[in-house]
């Protein structure tokens, strides 16, 4: 028997995969329900996603499973056109297209880029003629983007489009961690720009995401029907772990749990509690994973609300250079069918991260009116919203600091001391849906095999 503590993406495709090959286990879910930063409500002819609202589809982990478990047909392409754009001093300056963390693929979208000012679009195109950088030691995206495109992308690019997606400072988080392929391509041949030219041009016409018809939740239910009814048991935290012999006892509500394995499929802080009297130095590893806050609040307008045309799929703030406390906003019904009645909009705004730590404490009116003041100030939107529901995810952010692959690995060493001890999730080596899903499917075939 294998014990899976944790019901979101990462634990379900590792139970997912133990069913497949008829392993017997126990999901072991703390909260009323499945999915984890998966959630989708159906209000007044709205679908909201609380959570993520799309797969990568590049990674194909995700779709794949997609796939297995009778969702092919519900798979969503993303709508025409998907710009997205950057709030710059108050204005939203569009994306070139193609391109990759806002770096142009092409020089007539580098020549035309009003985002950026002369001098660091010329910053830009000199790139290949910086020397590749000597050491292999770890580094911040931040320090990653001074040295290849210079200065000024750091707090127009590189803040606003990976800092704002993963709700974290560009100055801690890892390149190495997070981004793999730029280190090698800098490592390999030292002309980043020209990799990214190559890359960025091999785009599909359906567009980078997919989602699902009636919204991501789809795929936490069809895989949760493909699992055996009594191997799921939610509202059961699990309070410790002990070592028996030839396996763990878990605690839980219902009394001790004896099995072989435990996949750990929750935040690392819960993985470093549980940890901490079995093996207090992985429990360290695992505390050192850092998570912030954020929240999303979604608003829905009558279309003729809304003055701005829309046409594209949202926008990220350069927080260097605007005095708002959002930090970007999804376009929802220019991304996906469906989404809203006829002639309205559903839009999603977000607050939080590590720049903004107390947001996650403010109420709802607060929230939703700080939301509401801001974009309607950027998108020329009056009147009041139809619609308006506030989403809070309280430590839920996995940040992949300087240092997180070293740490995991560590982590990993120590766990080979400790017979059938797993982690996976974002706190480790996954980042995103697909990720999760392929390292829950990963881990859970080495547990089966032990």
């Amino acid at each position: 028997m294998i014990a899976i503590v944790g019901g979101g993406i990462s634990g379900l495709s590792a139970a997912y995969e133990l069913a497949s090959r008829r392993v017997p286990f126990a999901l072991f879910e703390a909260s009323p329900r499945l999915g984890g930063l998966i959630r989708t409500e159906h209000v007044a002819g709205f679908t909201i996603e609380a959570g993520a609202d799309s797969i990568l589809a590049q990674k194909r982990a995700a779709l794949d499973l997609c796939a297995q478990v009778g969702l092919q047909p519900r798979i969503l392409q993303q709508k025409s056109p998907r710009g997205a754009f950057v709030l710059h001093r108050g204005r939203l300056h569009p994306l070139p297209s193609p391109s990759m963390f806002g770096i142009p693929a092409t020089w007539s979208g580098l020549r035309r880029y009003s985002l950026l000012p002369p001098l660091a679009r010329a910053r830009i195109a000199i790139e290949p003629l910086i020397p590749g950088r000597r050491s292999a030691a770890d580094e911040s995206v931040a320090a990653f983007f001074t040295r290849r495109f210079g200065a000024a992308t750091v707090d127009l690019l590189a803040q606003p489009l990976i800092g704002g997606i993963h709700a974290g400072s560009v100055h801690a988080l890892s390149l190495r961690g997070l981004f793999p392929h730029l280190a090698e391509a800098e490592r390999t041949n030292a002309k980043v720009l020209r990799w990214i030219q190559g890359t960025a041009r091999v785009t599909s016409p359906h567009g980078a995401f997919r989602s699902l018809a009636a919204g991501m939740s789809e795929m936490v239910e069809a895989i949760r029907h493909r699992l055996p009814g009594e191997a799921v048991r939610l509202d059961s935290p699990i309070s410790s772990i002990s070592r028996r012999q030839g396996g763990w006892t878990l605690a839980t509500p219902a009394g001790p749990f004896d099995c072989s394995a435990v996949i750990f499929a929750c935040p690392a802080h819960q993985a470093a509690m549980l940890l901490g009297p079995v093996d207090p130095d992985a429990a360290a590893l695992c505390a050192a994973t850092r998570y912030v806050s954020t929240v999303s609040v979604a608003l829905g307008w009558p279309r003729g609300s809304v003055g701005h045309p829309l046409a594209g799929s949202g926008f990220v703030v350069a927080r260097a250079t605007n005095d708002v406390r959002i930090t970007a906003a999804t376009w929802v019904t220019s991304k996906w069918e469906h989404r809203a009645p006829a002639e309205h909009v559903l839009l999603r705004a977000y607050l939080g991260g590590a720049h903004d730590r107390s947001a996650v404490d403010e109420d709802d009116d607060t929230l939703i009116g700080t939301a509401v003041r801001e974009l309607s100030a950027i998108l020329r939107i009056r009147d009041t919203p139809v619609l308006a529901r506030v989403a809070r995810w309280p430590r839920a952010g996995a940040q992949h600091e300087i240092g997180h692959a070293e740490r995991v690995a560590a982590l990993e060493g120590r766990l080979t001391a400790l017979p059938g001890l797993h982690v996976t999730g974002s706190g480790f080596r996954s980042i995103g849906i697909p990720d999760c899903v392929a390292d829950g499917r990963a881990v859970a075939r080495q547990a089966a095999e032990r």
